[in-house]
C-alpha cells in the first residue's frame, strides 16, 4: 500500500459540456471570495439573476466545441499528467487528481487519502499562473479540508487562514 500520496491540483473545469454543469461550475468559482473580490451582498444577486441565467448556454456551447470523449481537455490532460507521474514514482506512491472547484474535489481527495491509511500527502497546484487568487483559494481549500478530515498526526501549516474551500 503507498504511504505517500501525491495530489495534483488544478483550477477545475464543468463536468459536462452542458448549461446545468456550467452553471453549477460557475456559481461555484464565482462564489470564491478570493475569486470576486465584491461584497456578497452586491455580487451574489448579479450572480444569481444575470450571470447564471445568461452565462452558461452560451459558455456550454464553446466546452461542446472541444470536448472529448472521455472529458474536458483539462481532465484529459490532467489524468494524462497523474498517469505519467504515477509511472515515474512507481509502487510507493499513490498519485491522484483534484480540482479546487468542480469535482473531484480537494476535500474528496484528502477524505480518500486519509480513509486509505496515507502517512504523508504531497499536494501542488498545477496551475500554470502564479496568480495569487489561486494560490490562496487552493492554500484555503487545502487548510479547511484538513481541518475536516485531519488525523491528528496531520498538519497545515503557512497557509492562509480564509476558510473558501465549499467542504461539507
Amino acid at each position: 500500500m503507498a504511504r505517500t500520496h501525491v495530489i495534483l491540483i488544478n483550477l477545475g473545469t464543468p463536468s459536462a459540456p452542458t448549461a446545468e454543469a456550467v452553471r453549477a461550475f460557475l456559481e461555484e468559482f464565482l462564489l470564491d471570495p478570493l475569486v470576486v473580490d465584491y461584497p456578497g451582498w452586491f455580487w451574489r444577486p448579479i450572480l444569481k439573476r444575470l450571470v447564471l441565467k445568461s452565462r452558461p448556454e452560451r459558455v456550454a456551447e464553446l466546452y461542446r466545441s472541444i470536448w472529448h470523449a472521455d472529458g474536458s481537455p483539462l481532465e484529459v490532460g490532467t489524468r494524462s499528467m497523474v498517469r505519467a507521474l504515477a509511472t515515474r514514482l512507481g509502487d510507493d506512491f499513490h498519485v491522484t487528481f483534484a480540482y479546487r472547484y468542480g469535482a473531484p474535489s480537494l476535500c474528496g481527495a484528502l477524505e480518500t487519502a486519509r480513509q486509505a491509511g496515507a502517512e504523508r500527502i504531497v499536494a501542488t497546484s498545477l496551475c500554470i499562473s502564479p496568480s495569487s487568487f489561486r494560490m490562496a483559494s487552493v492554500a484555503s481549500a487545502s487548510r479547511s479540508s484538513i481541518t475536516l478530515i485531519a488525523k491528528p498526526t496531520w498538519t497545515s501549516t503557512q497557509l492562509p487562514t480564509q476558510d473558501s474551500a465549499g467542504c461539507s
